[in-house]
Parts: C-alpha cells; structure tokens; sequence
C-alpha cells in the first residue's frame, strides 16, 4: 500500500491507521490479561519501526466501556513503550490519547517517573 496524503493535508509521515488491539473486560487482570495487553503496545511499536514511521499515538485500550483498570493500562502502555524506545528503532514520539482528566493524571504520574523528557 503506499500512503498519500488526504486533500488539503500536509503530513511529513505516513501513519499506521490501525494497530493491533484487544477487548479486555474488567477482570483485575487474572486471567493473563497484562501480558495481552502488552502484546499489543509491543506488536504496535514493531509495526511502527518496521514502517519506518517516526511517531504513533496509543489510546488507554479497553479502559471505557470494557472497563479494564486505568493504572494497569497506563502501567502496561508506559512500561511496553519505555522498552520499545530504550530497543531502538525509527519511533522517536510517542503520543498517549487521555479521554479524562483522570486518564491523564494517571499518564503524567508514570511518564514523569518512567521516561525521559527531550528538549
């Protein structure tokens, strides 16, 4: 497929439109649902650097009506990511969507401790 930008739309980068995702239902994550999740975020970040693309963006997967934990989807999204970064690869920014004040407090809380910040 080769990616050409929309009309009236100037992007520098093509852009994957659909990531590998999963429905996880709130299960206080027994059930080996952690590691499915990371699946995701880590298959999302091979995509991205085998695309060669320079940035992706994460909605928090599965915490709206399914319900799944926010701090352990945050958890999950930050850690898998900080790995991916830290690995190497053509993703240099990485935007985590927040659809509350709540989701982005939770995300504020680990970036700040977890992960870099480039000037």
């Amino acid at each position: 497929m080769r990616w050409r930008n929309p009309p009236g739309t100037n992007f520098l980068r093509p852009a994957i439109v659909r990531a590998p995702s999963i429905g996880l239902f709130a299960v206080r994550g027994e059930n080996g649902e952690p590691a499915l999740l990371a699946s995701c975020y880590r298959r999302s970040m091979e995509l991205a650097t085998a695309h060669g693309l320079g940035s992706i963006a994460f909605p928090g997967f599965n915490t709206g009506v399914y319900g799944f934990p926010k701090e352990l989807t945050a958890g999950v999204a930050v850690e898998m990511v900080r790995g991916a970064l830290a690995a190497g690869g053509s993703v240099e920014d990485v935007l985590f969507t927040c659809f509350s004040d709540e989701d982005l407090a939770i995300y504020l809380e680990l970036l700040s401790n977890r992960l870099p910040i480039r000037a």
